[in-house]
């Protein structure tokens, strides 16, 4: 698994594993741009080589990539900084401080303000993180959060809130490898810095979709649950709704699916891509799949895969070009194009 974030139009990809698990994690990272179909190298390399890291964008479109397992499988606590204008990590005085603790498969999210909040992960003994620390970009510094997350959690999900709180999601509570996966949540709080238990989901899941549609709502799909030692692969669907502060249920997806990609489109829908259909989490989907909210008055009429492309130098990466054709509000014909970097 490797960080992405999306500035401005271009596709921005960093870290990640060149053979199986974290003995091939990687220190470079490239750059999609949809318009040309191409991919850029960045000019430089980060201070750091890493496998299952986390990124956020910024308010100034710099990207921030932190955590990850080294070579040796070590948390990472460094971070680098990506700045699109030079096309490069900058180093010296530009470079991120590092975090105050190891992390991987911490999640990351860009708060209102500008803030960064990354939280739980695993450390280097791939037990599951209960802690947070929240960066300043101005100030380029790490501030804990005032208390802990109610669950530790790797690999659980991240998403916003209208009134600006951040609902985190799921995750593997045991450790590595996975021995028990939570259906709890957490809201983080920007002006307390600090969390309150949420409620749970009616399904316990790890490395699910999640992402927030126009509506305000934040949905959850696929994913994997494991118990007794015994890995299901998920199709259920669930949605959170702030206004009532509950869970429920809604379509599943046409076959269980982990490790997906979620995006929402101008549209309103969101979109699912990629995946994997097996408990080995090494089979990949190239299956597009569109969640439509009740909110947006027509649904699109199909979804088309293009040809995939492969990233430069990593096969363990895959790019899936989707097209989706409808109509808009006022009844006009539309396109949409969207790209997708999934793990193969």
């Amino acid at each position: 698994m490797l960080g992405s974030a999306v500035a401005a139009s271009l596709v921005f990809v960093a870290g990640g594993s060149s053979s199986v698990g974290d003995a091939g994690a990687l220190n470079t990272a490239e750059v999609y741009d949809p318009t040309q179909g191409t991919f850029t190298p960045v000019s430089n390399t980060m201070a750091s080589s890493r496998f299952l890291p986390a990124a956020a964008l910024l308010p100034d479109g710099d990207v921030l990539v932190v955590g990850g397992q080294d070579q040796n499988g070590d948390a990472l606590s460094t971070a680098d900084l990506y700045d699109p204008a030079t096309n490069s990590f900058p180093s010296g005085a530009r470079a991120p401080t590092d975090m105050t603790t190891g992390r991987s498969l911490p999640v990351a999210a860009t708060l209102d303000n500008g803030d960064v909040l990354v939280a739980g992960g695993a450390d280097s003994s791939n037990a599951p993180l209960g802690t947070a620390e929240v960066y300043d970009p101005s100030s380029n510094s790490w501030t804990p959060t005032a208390n802990t997350l109610s669950t530790p959690r790797l690999g659980g999900g991240i998403a916003p809130l209208p009134d600006g709180r951040e609902l985190l999601v799921g995750g593997e509570s045991a450790g590595l490898p996975v021995q028990a996966t939570t259906a709890t949540t957490d809201f983080y709080s920007p002006s307390t810095n600090s969390f309150t238990p949420g409620p749970a989901m009616a399904t316990p899941r790890f490395l699910f979709g999640i992402d927030a549609p126009h509506d305000g709502r934040v949905l959850v799909a696929g994913g994997a649950a494991t118990s007794n030692g015994s890995t299901t692969i998920l199709s259920g669907v669930e949605i959170f709704d702030p206004a009532t502060d509950q869970w429920s249920a809604t379509a599943p997806l046409p076959q269980p699916l982990a490790e997906l990609a979620t995006d929402v489109l101008p549209e309103g829908q969101v979109l699912a891509a990629g995946g994997t259909t097996t408990v080995s989490l090494t089979d990949a989907s190239t299956q597009a799949l569109l969640y439509t909210p009740a909110s947006v008055p027509t649904a699109p009429l199909a979804v088309t895969l293009r040809p995939s492309r492969s990233l430069v130098g990593d096969p363990s990466r895959v790019k899936v070009q989707l097209v989706i054709v409808g109509y808009d509000a006022a009844g006009s014909r539309s396109t949409t194009t969207r790209t997708i970097t999934v793990r193969r």
